[in-house]
């Protein structure tokens, strides 16, 4: 970990900038700036090799964790109103992961005997066989991850992130608040 005054991996153009902020009284401190973009790096770079682990596993990481809740569901079958509500993305998003699985032989749709307009969503016997089949390496690559970590390390990660999470969930609450801002050049003006 560095200090203010130590330089940052991200160079002196940002320590530069994160001074200035923090001098003009815009940000608290240099470190919020430069963490933020650790952060954003980081987070970058875990969704970059989550990417090509699924992708190995034949998947993407939003059809794993439809696969995932439908696993955890067992035999009670959900509806893509339900699923699209879970994931907080719209119904036709979430229709349209829902062919992708059905396609490949994942998941069986079939007609609600509730609801005609409604459709059961459930793993298929074969897909939920081959999910139960891929979690073990899904897991093992994960854990590959941080596989030189001691346990004391991983439980101050674990306790670290938590906090960010929250810290972030609130940050994200805040920003839905805030107007909108338009830096995009007027159509309406003419280039001189």
């Amino acid at each position: 970990m560095t200090n203010d005054n130590e330089q940052s991996p991200f160079g002196e153009e940002l320590d530069q900038l994160a001074l200035r902020l923090s001098d003009a009284g815009l940000i608290k401190h240099p470190g919020a700036l430069k963490a933020a973009f650790g952060l954003s790096a980081l987070g970058l770079q875990i969704s970059a090799i989550l990417e090509r682990h699924f992708a190995a596993l034949g998947l993407s990481q939003t059809r794993f964790s439809v696969l995932l809740a439908l696993s955890q569901l067992e035999n009670v079958p959900s509806t893509a109103v339900a699923l699209a509500q879970m994931f907080g993305v719209s119904k036709p998003t979430m229709t349209d992961i829902l062919k992708v699985l059905e396609r490949d032989g994942w998941i069986a749709i079939s007609p609600s005997k509730k609801d005609k307009r409604a459709k059961n969503i459930a793993m298929s016997v074969e897909g939920r066989a081959n999910f139960q089949r891929l979690l073990p390496e899904h897991y093992k690559r994960l854990a590959k991850l941080n596989g030189d970590w001691d346990q004391n390390f991983c439980d101050q990660v674990v306790e670290l992130v938590q906090q960010l999470l929250g810290d972030y969930h609130r940050f994200g609450q805040e920003i839905q608040s805030l107007p909108t801002l338009e830096f995009a050049p007027n159509k309406d003006t003419k280039n001189g």
